[in-house]
C-alpha cells in the first residue's frame, strides 16, 4: 500500500541555498531507489526557515530501506550541518473513502 512521508526541517539562517542543493542531491539519489514515486519540497509562508519534504513511496518498507541506506546517511551528514535541529519524519498511509 502506498505511503506518504512528511519530513520537517528547520534550516539555519543563511543555509537555505546549501540545503536546497543537498535536497536536490538526496532526491536525485532517491529516484533510483525501489518504490520511490515522487517528492516535493515546501517552505512555510509564516516561517521561512521551516521546510517540509513530502515523498510518496510504494510501501513503507521501501521508504525505510532508503531512510537507512548508507548513501542517504552520507548525504544527511552534510544536510545536518544546515539544520537548527534534527529532522522529524512521519509516514502516512493513504486512506480511501
Amino acid at each position: 500500500m502506498a505511503v506518504r512521508v512528511i519530513i520537517e526541517r528547520k534550516v539555519k539562517e543563511g543555509q537555505q541555498i546549501e540545503m536546497m542543493k543537498i535536497l536536490r542531491e538526496l532526491r536525485s539519489l532517491a529516484l533510483y531507489r525501489k518504490g520511490y514515486i515522487s517528492g516535493e519540497t515546501l517552505r512555510s509562508v509564516d516561517d521561512p526557515s521551516m521546510y517540509i519534504v513530502i515523498s510518496n513511496w510504494e510501501r513503507a518498507e521501501d521508504w525505510e530501506a532508503w531512510q537507512n541506506h548508507p548513501e542517504r546517511d552520507q548525504v544527511m551528514k552534510k544536510l545536518e550541518k544546515c539544520l537548527v535541529s534534527p529532522e522529524t519524519s512521519n509516514v502516512f498511509l493513504f486512506v480511501y473513502f
